[in-house]
């Protein structure tokens, strides 16, 4: 119910090998508290020798870690029919959060899943990504058996113009569209239901309208932040910078540990040409540890656009670390190297970009002066 963290009262054969490399819990050293992880992995070992079967948490703890290995640990578990569907579901989850064009693949794949709840969250895990490599594939689930994933469907159409539906789906999404509709306006007796009203409303471009959804969700709970970033996004949208400024410093008051707010109202500041405190927003959210690749993105970019070239390279690295399917930061420091003269260091983050996204317009300047065809 959201209201407290619960057991799932199941009993599973502990791993606590797991535990050591991913941190996760295991019934050996809940009942042996005064004892290590490595204690337990160790014993286990001794008792049990030291293979253990396939279990699902091998690709999913891996996977859900979404660094440069987790790609292929989720591809692996969701292509796997044998493995549970709630398993396979959580992989699809996490792996839209991975935008390269094997995860792209392996979720339009998904979308065809006997499962549905498979077949839901490849839905939303393909809000990541452009339109071209989704709208083929999704368009069939408007007129999907279960309601959820029809709901889903309609959702992710909602984000297009009405004229880039295609015609072949419009009937479909007409009908999913609808029934979205009728449950969204069901959800608006809670906080989190006017939210979710206006960020449908957001998409359709009812900014004033959104407003107001987003104001009667924070009336219901003023601690909800989530409202606020889009709310000062709304404010933003219609031209109203102070009101979308003063939301966002309400929301660093209420949360000042939030890294969000911070990236928020650096690009804020940007826009509103105060260069200094950009900077300074962009830097707290850096030290908060945003995993956000567009932080590093903008504040980059900014701190080479201020001649702060050392600084700029170490906080593209540090995104690229954190995400290296990232086009973005692939490009930015594919760019920022062959403008420092450096075709060498620029080469790689170009290869990798060309592996992402060959035939993006953007990108085809870097290609050639590198020669990557």
């Amino acid at each position: 119910m959201g209201v407290d963290d619960r057991r799932d009262h199941s009993f599973r054969i502990p791993r606590p090998d797991q535990s050591v490399r991913y941190g996760t819990p295991n019934a050996c050293t809940a009942c042996h508290y005064h004892q290590t992880d490595q204690w337990a992995a160790k014993q286990i070992v001794e008792w049990y020798g030291p293979d253990r079967k396939y279990h699902f948490s091998d690709d999913l703890a891996p996977g859900s870690l979404l660094d440069a290995e987790s790609e292929v640990h989720l591809r692996h578990l969701l292509s796997d029919t044998l493995q549970p569907e709630i398993a396979r579901a959580t992989a699809t989850y996490y792996l839209g959060s991975i935008q390269s064009a094997g995860s792209a693949s392996t979720l339009q794949s998904g979308m065809k899943d006997k499962q549905p709840l498979v077949r839901y969250h490849a839905i939303r895990a393909m809000e990541n990504f452009p339109p071209a490599l989704w709208i083929e594939a999704a368009g069939p689930l408007l007129s999907d058996q279960v309601r959820a994933v029809r709901i889903a469907a309609a959702d992710l159409f909602h984000r297009l113009p009405a004229t880039a539906i295609p015609e072949t789906f419009r009937e479909a999404y007409d009908k999913a569209d609808a029934e979205n509709q009728h449950f969204l306006f069901n959800q608006t007796d809670f906080a989190i239901g006017n939210v979710m009203m206006a960020d449908y409303e957001m998409q359709a471009g009812k900014y004033v309208s959104a407003i107001g959804y987003y104001q009667k969700g924070l009336k219901k709970d003023n601690q909800m932040n989530y409202a606020r970033f889009n709310l000062s996004a709304a404010y933003n949208t219609i031209g109203k910078n102070e009101e979308a400024l003063k939301t966002l410093l309400d929301a660093a008051a209420i949360d000042p540990k939030n890294d969000r707010v911070y990236y928020n109202l650096g690009l804020l500041y940007y826009e509103m040409k105060n260069t200094a405190l950009a900077l300074e927003n962009f830097q707290k959210s850096y030290k908060l540890g945003s995993q956000n690749p567009a932080l590093y993105y903008n504040y980059g970019l900014l701190l080479q656009q201020e001649g702060k070239k050392k600084e700029a390279e170490e906080v593209l690295l540090s995104g690229i670390n954190l995400q290296p399917n990232a086009n973005n930061l692939n490009y930015a420091l594919a760019y920022f190297y062959l403008s420092q003269q450096l075709p060498q260091k620029a080469k790689p983050y170009a290869i990798a970009l060309y592996d992402l996204d060959p035939r993006n317009p953007d990108y085809q300047e870097i290609f050639n002066a590198l020669g990557i065809h």
